[in-house]
């Protein structure tokens, strides 16, 4: 039965024809029903043919509608036949019809009958591949009903494995697994790699046996090797060796796989050791050390490092082995004398003696005295070398330290406590030399603290060329002619005092030779019976706190010249005498001349400059005495508290400038003999107890003079005639004032002041 859906019974019905049929025999009529496909973009070529009216038999027999047989029209059954409007349903006339006898049914049912057309789902595209719950893979084809769908499962290899739909290898166990072969897996163990097609897997794994190491992680390089502990010969299965340190024996064979193993391990007893696969005693060293062998119980003891060995019986082995006997680095209180620390083993001085604890070597070109830690060689065991440390390898005496060969310091010192000041007594021998080059200086720099006691000789310390003592007390205990000689060029005394002790030496610094040239910093001598300082021919300079006190005579210059800064002579017979030679020279660059039972400044033939605020003040004699054809300038000098202030005679000659000022002195301020006298740029003659200047003969020039407040005269002319004297020049403000006498005294009528 055909059936039209109401919606398209309008266009269904367009181009309906109805024609009657007869059939041979049929007495009945039946009208079947030609519906045309709906309109559509086509035209229909093939015209409605109208139902068979032939029949035979009287019988209607309904072929297919020749409408749906020829209608190119007609959709053939597909998807959408389920409800395709062309279907006809029944024929309206049908229902009440009676059909022919040969009518069956109605033609149209006999080719349009009702088909139900299948839905499909989950469609997939032809030829798709995908991974089925088995792990096989699945392939998309069309099935019975005419729908895409996945078929059965196809399963992969047995080495493969599903993967996004398609069958792939399964990455081997071990990755060393790339070729077929042995190889040595990362867990060690013996492993095969085989192949499945293209696919590699591992086939076989197995652990290697006891002393066994896999080896070889490329296929085909695997196997199972030997760790052969021990080494055996070619065809020896066992034998006697020694261990790898030879501290015992032990026995090599091998196992049941034909690896090498150790077994039966014998310790060797005490010091022995395995040779040649027995245990034996150390074989006598050449070069003691401790453990190595030694000849037996007579060996003398040996040195190594810092430790005395000695050759004694191993209990445990019953071999003769050498042993520390002492350790030389620690100290040892019971001993007589006791041990410091800090020691090292020696054979003494000639490297011949016995093995003994003694003093290192001395590396440095520096070496310490210490009179009370200290020792000398041949006083003590430890065979001192000068090193500081420990106390008891310093020298004791100085004479010892400045006789080791190649020194360059000698450095005296102490640390103990409570014994201060140190006295270096143990020199017997004078002079104590010092050697050119060498430096002798104390510890602290404070010659108070360290004192040179010279007991005995005619000089008890002599200087070398371009040497020098330096914070050192130089006392004369015994001594009784020069303390300190300088005989080498470009010697010095740096911070020295020289001090009369329990003896008065004759001198206390000597100075002799012509090119010497010394220096003399901060050096006091006191107590010296003659010169504190006597310089017989050279150029020296004297600075710093320099003095000399208490002695014959302060600085003594016979020949040649002191430059002094700063120097003090004070309570001498004679601050400076300077005589003998024209070359003999002294210059005061400040510094102060005082006290002294004679003259301050003597000087007779030679020369005397002060400058720089000298002063020459309260000497029992004059200030100044320059006699014999000396000379003395004078400029900014103060001369004061004296006898005379200035006296000169002889023919010399005195010149007073620079703002001197002579005053307080008490006789005359300025006395000119039979000299030449030059007084002037502003100096001041003032408050002397007798005449501001006397002039006795000299030659005289006074300008530019303040001449003021004297007990007596001014100035008092006494010279005899002919002798110039000229007095304040025009304009050079010379002033005579307030003196209690006169003036100007002119003492001799035939004398002619200008």
């Amino acid at each position: 039965m055909l059936k039209l859906r109401s919606i398209f019974v309008t266009s269904l019905l367009t181009g309906l024809v109805v024609t009657s049929n007869f059939g041979c025999g049929g007495g009945g009529t039946s009208t079947d029903v030609a519906i045309d496909k709906p309109t559509d973009t086509k035209t229909d070529v093939t015209p409605d043919v109208p139902k068979d009216t032939g029949g035979t038999g009287g019988a209607t027999t309904d072929a297919k509608d020749a409408l749906d047989a020829v209608d190119a029209i007609d959709v053939p059954k597909d998807t959408v036949d389920a409800t395709d409007a062309t279907d006809v349903p029944k024929d309206a006339t049908d229902a009440g019809e009676v059909s022919d006898a040969g009518d069956a049914k109605d033609a149209t049912d006999a080719s349009d009958a009702e088909v139900t057309t299948p839905v499909c789902t989950s469609p997939c595209t032809i030829g798709a591949h995908q991974c089925g719950t088995g792990g096989g893979v699945q392939t998309c084809a069309t099935n019975a009903s005419g729908c895409a769908v996945f078929g059965a499962e196809v399963a992969c290899g047995t080495h493969q494995a599903c993967s996004a739909g398609v069958c792939g290898c399964v990455a081997p166990t071990d990755t060393g697994c790339t070729a077929a072969g042995a190889f040595c897996g990362s867990d060690g163990s013996l492993k095969t790699c085989a192949l499945d097609g293209s696919c590699k897997f591992v086939s076989a794994s197995a652990a290697c046996a006891g002393n066994q190491t896999c080896t070889g992680t490329t296929p085909g390089s695997g196997a199972c090797t030997c760790n052969n502990a021990c080494a055996l010969g070619t065809g020896v299965t066992t034998a006697t060796i020694c261990s790898a340190d030879n501290s015992s024996t032990e026995t090599c064979s091998k196992d049941t796989n034909g690896c090498n193993v150790i077994s039966a391990v014998v310790a060797c007893p005490g010091v022995q050791t395995c040779v040649g696969a027995a245990c034996v005693c150390p074989a006598v060293a050449t070069t003691p050390a401790v453990g190595l062998g030694c000849a037996g119980a007579n060996t003398p003891n040996a040195c190594a490092g810092d430790s005395v060995l000695e050759c004694s019986q191993d209990q445990a082995s019953q071999c003769y082995v050498w042993h520390v006997k002492i350790d030389c680095t620690q100290a040892d209180s019971t001993l007589t004398p006791p041990r410091p620390a800090g020691l090292t083993c020696g054979k003494g001085t000639s490297g011949t003696g016995a093995a003994a604890c003694q003093c290192n070597a001395n590396a440095t070109h520096t070496v310490f005295v210490d009179p009370v830690s200290g020792s000398d060689s041949l006083n003590t065991s430890f065979f001192p070398t000068g090193v500081s440390d420990p106390p008891a390898c310093r020298f004791k005496s100085l004479r010892q330290g400045l006789g080791t060969a190649g020194v360059t310091t000698v450095h005296g010192v102490h640390e103990g406590a409570n014994v201060t000041p140190v006295v270096f007594s143990f020199d017997t021998t004078f002079p104590l030399v010092v050697p050119d080059g060498v430096t002798l200086m104390s510890d602290d720099n404070t010659p108070a603290d360290y004192i040179i006691s010279v007991t005995s000789g005619g000089i008890g310390i002599q200087l070398g060329k371009n040497s020098m003592v330096q914070g050192f007390e130089v006392r004369t205990d015994g001594l009784t002619n020069i303390a300190t000689s300088i005989n080498g060029t470009g010697a010095t005394l740096d911070t020295v005092n020289i001090v009369k002790g329990s003896s008065t030496p004759t001198t206390g610094v000597s100075i002799s030779g012509a090119t010497l040239n010394p220096t003399l910093n901060s050096v006091t001598v006191n107590g010296a019976a003659g010169a504190g300082i006597d310089v017989l021919a050279s150029s020296v300079t004297i600075t710093g706190t320099s003095s000399v006190s208490n002695s014959g005579t302060g600085i003594h210059i016979s020949e040649g010249t002191v430059d002094a800064t700063g120097f003090v002579a004070n309570l001498n017979g004679t601050g400076v005498k300077v005589e003998s030679s024209t070359t003999a020279v002294f210059k005061a660059h400040g510094g102060t001349f005082s006290n002294s039972t004679g003259v301050g400044i003597s000087v007779a033939t030679g020369k005397f400059f002060a400058d720089q605020g000298a002063t020459i003040k309260d000497n029992t004699g004059d200030g100044v005495d320059g006699t014999s054809g000396a000379q003395v300038d004078l400029s900014g000098a103060v001369v004061t508290g004296n006898a005379f202030g200035v006296f000169s005679s002889g023919n010399g000659s005195v010149t007073i400038e620079g703002g001197s000022d002579i005053s307080s002195n008490h006789s005359d301020g300025v006395v000119g003999g039979d000299s030449t006298l030059a007084i002037s740029g502003g100096t001041t003659i003032n408050k002397n107890g007798g005449n501001g200047v006397k002039l006795n003969g000299a030659t005289t020039t006074i300008s530019g003079v303040t001449v003021d407040g004297n007990t007596f005269n001014g100035i008092d002319v006494n010279s005899p005639g002919g002798v110039s004297i000229v007095i304040g020049k025009a304009g050079s403000g010379t002033f005579l004032t307030n003196n209690t006498l006169a003036g100007l005294l002119i003492e001799k009528t035939l004398q002619t002041v200008n």
